[in-house]
């Protein structure tokens, strides 16, 4: 009998909310305990990803992959004005862009009494939220106002013909 495990280890993480279950080692998954007694034996890891810029990958790689995941030749310079229907603009030829939330009023974190982790951070999320129906519909709603950076941000790539399929929000608190 052979099982085959695949997944990422650095993603997805148990949830564990009883400290009794932490304490019994549940917060480890099934395939971190594969990889701490497999590795380079039976664990074969991903080397070389297709689907993000070469910056994007190499921040990737050095936070959660020990230096050792490199991006596939043909998407490691991929940006958004590199597709034919989008308009060549400084905004579409960066690979992402980040959103400093910590000055904004309502997006406090909130903090796990017993671990000392973040749980989640309300604000931010009904920020990102916010931000996908911007991506969907191309219309600012609710308290994210035209002036808002994300909106600006979101609109110009609409009007360079950035198709809102091709766009993508990662937040940790969706």
């Amino acid at each position: 009998m052979r099982a085959i495990l695949a997944g990422d280890v650095q993603q997805l993480a148990p949830t564990i909310i009883s400290s009794e279950a932490m304490g019994q080692g549940l917060d480890v998954s099934l395939m971190e305990r594969v990889m701490d007694i497999g590795e380079g034996s039976f664990v074969k890891k991903l080397a070389i990803q297709h689907r993000m810029h070469a910056v994007i990958n190499y921040w990737a790689a050095a936070e959660m992959y020990g230096g050792v995941l490199y991006p596939a030749p043909f998407v490691a310079d991929r940006v958004l004005s590199s597709m034919s229907h989008v308009e060549d603009i400084p905004i579409t030829r960066v690979p992402m862009m980040f959103t400093d939330t910590a000055f904004l009023q309502g997006c406090e974190e909130e903090v796990d009494s017993y671990s000392g982790t973040s749980l989640m951070n309300r604000g931010e999320a009904q920020l990102v939220a916010k931000y996908g129906a911007i991506l969907c519909t191309g219309t600012p709603r609710g308290y994210l106002t035209r002036s808002s950076l994300w909106c600006r941000h979101v609109e110009n790539l609409l009007k360079a013909g950035v198709q809102p399929q091709s766009m993508a929000v990662q937040s940790p608190y969706l």
